[in-house]
């Protein structure tokens, strides 16, 4: 008697932002970059170009606590 063995391959969609852990050396992406440019704006922060996106996610949590 054979057996088969079936294969059991996941899809997986490509996330927009990477997880936070993955993220850490990446540029920072244009979604981050505009959610962090305007809570800057909106909380009178300076905005900073330089930031990874790991830093920039970072930042933002910051920003969001701000009340």
């Amino acid at each position: 008697m054979t057996s088969t063995k079936q294969s059991s391959m996941r899809v997986v969609a490509p996330e927009i932002n990477p997880p936070l852990s993955e993220a850490k050396d990446e540029e920072i992406t244009e979604k981050t970059a505009a959610e962090l440019r305007k809570l800057c704006k909106e909380k009178g922060e300076e905005f900073d170009t330089a930031l990874t996106e790991a830093q920039a996610r970072e930042r933002i949590a910051r920003l969001k606590e701000m009340d």
